[in-house]
């Protein structure tokens, strides 16, 4: 069946939720209401049977959240998918109460349960990726043996949670042994990696390996011609959207060790995995050296994540809604 759907979330991930209910077969479009006045008169006019909400709950006023939540039952069904999982506990949780969702998915385990405590319906929904965005392109064959790294740190969420997966595990498993031994690193995003790195690690990056923000839809070259994209994961039990987005381009992936990794794409080989800063070295050596072994995990990276598009995910989503 063919319902409409309303996208209502940052721009972040607006065009890939939108792509994934279209290509489900869904009459979906993305609404960015300037106020609740906007917000009804969009409604009104869409009409949809299902109103999604996604982002960090922080793009969301407080009025326009409680207004969400007053609605009449009837007329339409409302779901949020959590994408920031239990790093932000407060902040979705608050949201959620707000709008009284007739369900919540999630890419962490951790929230799922908090939710079932609280009596709010849920489901598991990890990352995906958008084929027509990221996908294979040819492989250069310039002999450089580059190593990349796409994505932002932030000096104060560093500082408020010392302890986060990213800071405590993946960020000495992969960057400090690169480091410490001259591997070279592109980092595209902010300079704030710079510091994070020095409190963490106690290294010093040379400001000439910062590359810049990137936009989103650039991504997929930088994925095709890094020979290592790093990926550094956030959680024990989650997997990153840039991992989806990296294997769906096809690029070579080196990430840290955790279960949500494992258990997903662990006997594919579609990447290589590091559980210490010793292996990151000996992986990083051995793909250099053996270019069929490195070429066979960039081809089963694309075939890895056939099943994980935003697609799948807006059929998962209808599937538990209707």
């Amino acid at each position: 069946m063919k319902y409409k759907v309303a996208i209502y979330c940052h721009n972040l991930y607006a065009g890939d939720i939108l792509w994934g209910f279209t290509a489900a077969g869904h009459e979906s479009q993305i609404i960015t209401p300037t106020s609740i006045e906007n917000f009804d008169k969009l409604m009104e006019e869409i009409n949809p049977d299902l109103l999604i909400l996604s982002s960090c709950m922080d793009y969301f006023q407080h009025s326009m959240l409680k207004h969400i939540g007053s609605r009449n039952s009837s007329d339409y069904k409302c779901v949020c998918w959590d994408t920031e999982g239990i790093g932000q506990l407060n902040l979705q949780m608050t949201a959620f109460e707000l709008i009284k969702p007739d369900m919540v998915f999630s890419i962490c385990p951790e929230m799922l349960e908090k939710l079932k405590s609280k009596g709010i319906p849920c489901e598991r929904l990890d990352f995906a990726y958008n084929p027509t965005i990221h996908y294979p392109k040819t492989i250069s064959e310039n002999g450089s043996y580059n190593i990349s790294l796409v994505g932002n740190a932030w000096l104060w969420y560093a500082n408020t949670y010392p302890a986060h997966f990213r800071y405590s595990k993946a960020m000495p498993i992969l960057l400090k042994p690169l480091i410490e031994n001259n591997y070279k690193i592109d980092f595209y995003g902010t300079t704030e990696y710079k510091p994070v790195i020095k409190k963490f690690l106690n290294l010093e990056v040379p400001i000439e390996w910062f590359k810049g923000t990137i936009p989103y839809k650039m991504t997929c070259d930088i994925y095709n011609n890094s020979f290592i994209n790093l990926i550094t994961q956030n959680h024990e039990q989650t997997v990153t959207r840039r991992t989806f987005e990296i294997l769906g381009s096809g690029g070579f992936g080196l990430s840290c060790y955790n279960t949500a990794l494992k258990n997903m794409f662990g006997d594919c080989g579609g990447l290589a995995i590091s559980t210490s800063s010793d292996e990151t070295l000996d992986l990083l050596e051995y793909y250099a050296n053996n270019m069929d072994a490195y070429k066979k995990v960039r081809k089963n990276a694309v075939i890895s994540v056939q099943n994980h598009t935003y697609k799948e995910r807006a059929e998962k989503i209808i599937s538990k809604i209707f």
